[in-house]
């Protein structure tokens, strides 16, 4: 802090569990144990190995270890109190307000494991260990958490981050006023899908603050310890599973998987996205064990793949309750090979947006496209210059009542059929 003086577990890609909440942990370095050096004084949070503060935003965390080289930051004793770890040998500690520099705030982020970012449409938990420190005469129940697709920036002040809308925050009421131990404190969003950086904090003016005296403190402020985070998909699921894998093979991509375990399990869907991590479709499925405590392989062959671009894989699992949740997401990239429909969006579309179609083509040619209206009406007869590679081409709308449309899309002998719905 930079003062004025002041049953059952997923598992993927190798990810481990921590502090005693089994399941995939989606955030580095969650217990700030590895770090770059020890700290040597306050503001240093980007020695712990994976965080930092937001871009150009002056208010910045302190890291707290037990090798630290000045007393202000070391453990357990620290300028900010006295705390032993909640496990291990280290932790983060800032401000969530300070009363006495009206709208100042400190945030630390981070970049998520999974690199295409979170699944669209799975619910995910938060969980932190915080303990307040004992030389805060003050407490909050603010504590927001964001998460977005392109790491924070701000405009060079340590002000609250009010432009960005947190997804989710811990209950309210639950005032970290703990200086004794640790308690922790969670809360539960659903992506959008693609998020990939963590930023916590406090995001509200000082007018939307809550705060409560929190016993004698040197500083008017609300300063928290943060130790063992876990960021996970909130779904208990029926199956213990390994690494999704996909690889093109021939004709066909070859998706394969593990279980070790698995209760009540009804089945895979296994769902594709051509050319993006956003329009995932079901393509079919591979029935569960129900229950099994042996190891278990399934293998599944997709040969409706588009080549020439990325094609995305993700399972949902789905258990004898209609308990489902989502497995993170795998790419293989496949060979070029003529002319392939890719994706086309947005379906429904409000009247006078356009439709967005994508082809990946082996060699340079024309798209003829036909909007036809359920009269047989054609309403736009046009042409498009294809690229090499993946060629976008942009369908307007405007002009045509809402309604339902046929869009007849052929380039070379890929031809593509899309009924189309304007709101």
């Amino acid at each position: 802090m930079e003062k004025r003086l002041f049953s059952i577990v997923l598992l993927f890609f190798g990810m481990t569990a921590c502090v005693g909440l089994r399941g995939q942990n989606l955030l580095p370095n969650p217990g700030f144990e590895v770090y770059s050096a020890c700290p040597g004084w306050i503001a240093e949070m980007w020695k712990a190995t994976g965080w930092n503060n937001p871009t150009n935003h002056t208010g910045s965390a302190d890291y707290h270890h037990v090798c630290g080289t000045n007393a202000w930051v070391q453990v357990p004793s620290n300028a900010f109190g006295s705390q032993m770890p909640h496990a291990g040998n280290a932790y983060m500690g800032f401000a969530l307000f300070y009363q006495s520099t009206p709208g100042f705030r400190e945030y630390i982020y981070c970049q998520l494991t999974p690199a295409l970012g979170l699944t669209a449409g799975q619910t995910y938990t938060i969980s932190w260990y915080v303990s307040a420190g004992d030389n805060s005469s003050m407490a909050t129940d603010d504590l927001q958490f964001y998460l977005s697709a392109s790491a924070p920036t701000w405009v060079g002040n340590w002000n609250s981050m009010t432009t960005y809308t947190p997804q989710c925050a811990i209950p309210s009421g639950t005032f970290i006023t703990n200086k004794l131990g640790w308690n922790l404190v969670s809360a539960t969003f659903t992506a959008a899908g693609g998020e990939r950086y963590l930023t916590m904090g406090n995001f509200l003016l000082d007018g939307a603050t809550s705060v409560m005296a929190n016993g004698a403190g040197a500083y008017n402020t609300g300063y928290v310890y943060f130790d063992d985070g876990v960021l996970q998909p909130s779904v208990i699921l029926s199956a213990d599973l390994q690494e999704l894998k996909a690889e093109e093979n021939g004709n066909s991509v070859a998706l394969t998987w593990e279980t070790k375990t698995e209760t009540d399990n009804l089945k895979f869907e296994v769902e594709r996205s051509v050319g993006d991590y956003q329009h995932f479709e079901a393509i079919g499925d591979r029935m569960g064990a129900g229950n099994s405590s042996e190891a278990l392989q399934y293998v599944f062959d997709d040969p409706g793949y588009t080549p020439g671009v990325m094609n995305y894989y993700r399972l949902k699992v789905v258990d004898n309750n209609g308990e489902s949740s989502f497995s993170n997401a795998v790419g293989v990239e496949t060979r070029l090979s003529g002319t392939h429909f890719v994706n086309s969006h947005p379906n429904p579309a409000q009247v006078g947006m356009p439709i967005q179609m994508t082809f990946s083509m082996e060699i340079a040619q024309p798209i003829h496209v036909l909007l036809i209206d359920m009269q047989g009406r054609e309403v736009r007869n046009m042409t498009f210059d294809g690229e090499v590679g993946l060629s976008k081409i942009s369908v307007p709308t405007s002009g045509l009542p809402a309604g339902q449309y046929l869009m007849r899309a052929q380039s070379g002998t890929e031809l593509v059929v899309k009924r189309i719905t304007l709101l």
